[in-house]
């Protein structure tokens, strides 16, 4: 029995140092976690001259303007809170004047704050003044190597009333936020709401159909860019023309309710066979189904209202088809 027992040891021992030489290394510990994006401090920004939608540079539009932020990061995201402390100053620059309070997102490696506020614009006759929405969208992009690239576009929202402003913006952060200056807390904002209509995105080949007699009246290639409101509950569509005689002009959709809607000021245009006219447009065109990223086809109805010396009620399908890459 007192041999069985030796033997039994002896077994024992062996498997217990065989077991510890085959203990696994210890796994060299996981790298730091990447920083979480920032957006806190002053920023001055100086905006260059703007260009519209044709391209074309617009004079007197060059400004500077300081932004205070302060940003936080929770589960849904990183916010940032902001405003530009002279907002409110008979002279500030149309971008300043806005952003008496904005709300950031972390987008796409892009802080990025979107606003529709009321205005009014003057029509392409000149002869009226009508009230709409004017979209801004603020962008701040981190270069990686602690400085910034920034852009602000500024776009009314009803047709031949005016246009764009689009400016690219050099970004320096020149010190912290001023602690005298009270910011809504970052933290406490509510979730950003994505919608499938930001989907709107790319180029496209549009197409009006007459309704009456099936021919097809006009098509036209766009560049569409859409913005949303952090809510998701709306949206401007811009789309601008990049062929022929009417290259450089806009369709505006505002996106709300599931979907587009696009109108316009007085259109004045001589008629066919002599005199003049003066036209309304309109159009609805409902969200796809299953739209996907970015939206591959929309389809809705477009009409035209005219008075003058050619007046009348002109109904037309209207057609947007994704231009492959």
């Amino acid at each position: 029995m007192a041999r069985r027992a030796s033997r039994g040891g002896v077994l024992a021992a062996w498997v217990v140092l065989a077991v510890a030489g085959c203990t696994p290394p210890t796994p060299p510990p996981a790298p730091p976690a990447p920083p979480q994006p920032s957006l806190d401090g002053t920023f001055r920004w100086q905006l260059a001259t703007g260009e519209g939608d044709t391209g074309a540079e617009q004079p007197g539009t060059a400004a500077t303007f300081d932004l205070i932020a302060r940003s936080a990061c929770t589960e849904s995201g990183c916010v940032a809170t902001a405003t530009a402390p002279d907002y409110d100053a008979p002279a500030a620059p149309p971008a300043a004047a806005a952003a008496g309070e904005l709300v950031f997102d972390f987008v796409d490696g892009r802080w990025v704050a979107v606003r529709a506020q009321p205005s009014t614009c003057r029509d392409d006759t000149g002869d009226g003044v009508h009230d709409t929405y004017t979209w801004r969208t603020y962008v701040l992009e981190p270069t990686g190597d602690g400085g910034w690239t920034g852009s602000y576009v500024e776009r009314n929202a009803l047709e031949s009333c005016g246009g764009s402003t689009g400016q690219t913006a050099t970004v320096t952060r020149t010190g912290i936020a001023d602690p005298g200056i009270t910011l809504p807390e970052p933290a406490s904002q509510p979730p950003r709401i994505t919608t499938p209509a930001a989907g709107l995105r790319g180029q496209y080949t549009s197409t009006l159909t007459a309704r009456a007699t099936r021919q097809t009246d006009d098509t036209g290639v766009y560049t569409a860019e859409t913005t949303c409101l952090r809510t998701g509950d709306r949206c401007l569509s811009y789309l601008i023309r990049d062929d022929g005689a009417g290259a450089g002009s806009a369709r505006k959709l505002v996106f709300a309710d599931g979907h587009w809607t696009e109108s316009s000021a007085p259109i004045a245009g001589d008629c066919p066979g002599g005199g003049r006219y003066t036209a309304l447009n309109s159009a609805v065109l409902p969200l796809p189904a299953l739209p996907a990223d970015p939206i591959e086809a929309l389809a809705g109805a477009f009409t035209q209202r005219s008075t003058g010396d050619c007046s009348g009620t002109r109904e037309y399908d209207v057609t947007y088809t994704l231009v492959p890459n």
